[in-house]
């Protein structure tokens, strides 16, 4: 896939920041650094965090360049993204499209999700050396007992990991789904039926099972260049689960198109 040939941006602003357009690349000024001039072929994606200033042609730019941007504010959560004008529609755009609009496509994908997400959640008991009896299995009533699970001290620490973590497997996410052809619409943080947050779902276990490996001490703070690091040197795996997943999700719907009405 086109993301293993190109490199994530993260731009964590602790002083102010100004990206202008320097076609065919980015100008990155910073009163700390010299500027930096990063070409717009080897950028797969951004994530932008703190006070930057974007020349409009810059953001222009990013989006012919078909670069995907996630901004996030001080506390890690997620405020909006820009993604590129879609220029393509393969089956998967369609299908997506699709299910929104008729019952049977919907209660396919409810059924793929939900097995997906059940074999998340037992391989994050195996992982906790828990047996699986012992749970309420349902993931939405799984999900803040297993926050407490992994925090050591009740602090709620483990929350917060997920916080600082989740924009950039958004970031790898909307970059994967795009280059797959979903829709522009569809890769949507939000919509409780959109594929982005029906992947998010799936892969948030995998994301505890990386937080729980990592072994972080309880008092631990984030730093946004810590984070982005943490993650990066996990995005290998984040990669291929991704690339699974979309080919699981290709087969779910031939079968649709084929069986059902």
């Amino acid at each position: 896939m086109a993301v293993r040939n190109r490199r994530a941006l993260y731009l964590h602003a602790k002083e102010p920041v100004r990206v202008v357009d320097a076609w065919p690349a980015l100008m990155v000024f910073q009163a700390s650094q010299a500027p930096r001039l990063i070409p717009l072929t080897r950028i797969s994606r951004i994530v932008a965090s703190g006070e930057i200033e974007w020349d409009q042609e810059a953001l222009i730019a990013c989006m012919r360049a078909d670069i995907p941007i996630i901004l996030v504010d001080s506390k890690h959560f997620i405020v909006g993204w820009l993604t590129p004008a879609q220029r393509r529609e393969g089956p998967l755009a369609r299908s997506l499209i699709e299910s929104g609009q008729r019952g049977s496509w919907r209660n396919a994908l409810d059924s793929w999700q939900a097995a997906e997400e059940r074999q998340g959640i037992l391989a994050l008991l195996r992982c906790l050396k828990r047996p699986p009896y012992r749970e309420d299995l349902r993931p939405e009533s799984f999900w803040p007992r297993a926050l407490a699970l992994l925090d050591r001290d009740w602090s709620g620490t483990t929350r917060r990991d997920v916080q600082v973590l989740q924009p950039f497997l958004f970031s790898l996410l909307s970059r994967m789904l795009l280059d797959a052809g979903a829709p522009k619409e569809s890769v949507a943080a939000g919509r409780k039926h959109g594929i982005m947050m029906r992947f998010w779902n799936i892969l948030r276990w995998d994301l505890l099972i990386l937080i729980h490996r990592l072994h972080l001490d309880p008092g631990h703070r984030w730093s946004g260049r810590d984070a982005a690091a943490c993650f990066e040197s996990n995005s290998e795996f984040f990669v291929r689960r991704i690339e699974d997943l979309i080919e699981e999700l290709e087969q779910v719907i031939d079968y649709v198109e084929r069986v059902l009405p």
